[in-house]
């Protein structure tokens, strides 16, 4: 009986566009970007200058960005540095719910220094949002007293900024109003913004707690050598840890550590890129789309990029593991 439903399924329409081929995550997808900044103020925070204001900085999927100019970023040497795709400040595509992502820069780096990456999951449709880690960025002083400081900072900062664009997404007159899903928010991050991502599922130092709202995480040559071995055992949602073999800022015994003692119910995958070393840009991309429309969207499409078969015949360069394999129901589950 199951058979013939399933069979009956694939013979309708309905069936019909499930059985598409998902677009290919490793190259911008369908949805023109668009891009805005502004800043915000965590009143809760650094009470004694007026609170802690956060630069924070979003791509989205447009409804037509065609007419606007090319958006413009400040490099890491704070030059202008012209988008590749993303326009400036069109509006946002309407009638969608679209899942966010938030992204978390490096140990003093910049929300801009992961553009194509932004880019290319807001054309797959993804509001994605990288805060300004005041104190801790390129862009930004004063620097942080010390490492710790800047650690305890940044959960808070993320989950300010998941705050503050539910918050837009709920304002009738914002440029946001109903643009946000509130149950489909995942957080990625690079390096120390990495550390970030999975101090949003686990929390930080036994006293800051990870932020519920968040369903999947995936660091991007994480530092985790400062999370307990019970921490990382227990990792409440679905994790991707992405890393590199010849990576000597963040080596991958990171990622080796967090996935070997991961014993949690939740999936959870090790991908490594031989030969790379602390970037790997299109390989990013593709596992990093490919991870947040299985986990966040909920499209089981995207699962055949994060077979193994799928790495053996067309990335060779990649060595994948996986834990806690999602049941047979989960995989092919009609969403």
């Amino acid at each position: 009986m199951l058979r013939l439903l399933l069979f009956a399924l694939l013979l309708s329409p309905l069936g019909a566009v499930l059985a598409q081929q998902p677009d290919d995550p490793s190259v911008p997808g369908p949805w023109p970007v668009g891009y805005r900044e502004f800043s915000a103020t965590d009143s809760s925070r650094d009470i004694a200058v007026g609170g802690r204001n956060l630069p924070i900085h979003v791509w989205y999927p447009a409804a037509d960005a065609g007419e606007y100019e090319p958006a413009v970023y400040i490099s890491s040497d704070f030059l202008p540095l012209l988008a590749l795709i993303a326009r400036s400040e069109p509006p946002v595509a309407a009638d969608v719910r679209w899942p966010l992502i938030v992204f978390s820069h490096g140990f003093g780096g910049t929300p801009a220094q992961s553009t194509p990456l932004m880019e290319t999951l807001a054309s797959h449709g993804f509001v994605v949002a990288a805060v300004d880690h005041i104190g801790n960025s390129q862009s930004a002083s004063p620097l942080p007293k010390n490492f710790e400081q800047a650690r305890a900072d940044r959960v808070p900062d993320v989950s300010f900024v998941i705050d503050t664009l539910l918050a837009l997404s709920r304002d009738e007159s914002s440029a946001w109003y109903r643009s946000l899903h509130p149950f489909r928010i995942g957080v990625t991050g690079h390096s120390f913004g990495g550390s970030t991502s999975m101090g949003m599922a686990v929390g930080e130092f036994g006293v800051i707690t990870g932020d519920p709202r968040v369903k999947a995480i995936l660091p991007v040559s994480g530092v985790m050598d400062d999370f307990t071995d019970g921490a990382l055992a227990q990792v409440p949602v679905p994790l991707l840890l992405l890393g590199a073999t010849l990576d000597t800022a963040v080596p991958i015994a990171n990622n080796i550590r967090a996935f070997t003692l991961n014993q949690a119910q939740s999936p959870v995958w090790q991908v490594d890129v031989t030969g790379a070393s602390h970037t790997a840009q299109r390989l990013q991309n593709l596992y990093t789309v490919a991870f947040f429309k299985l986990h966040i969207q909920r499209d089981n499409r995207y699962m055949r990029f994060l077979k193994p078969e799928y790495n053996q015949q067309n990335e060779p360069a990649i060595a994948l593991g996986r834990k806690a394999r999602l049941s047979w129901v989960a995989q092919n589950k009609v969403w």
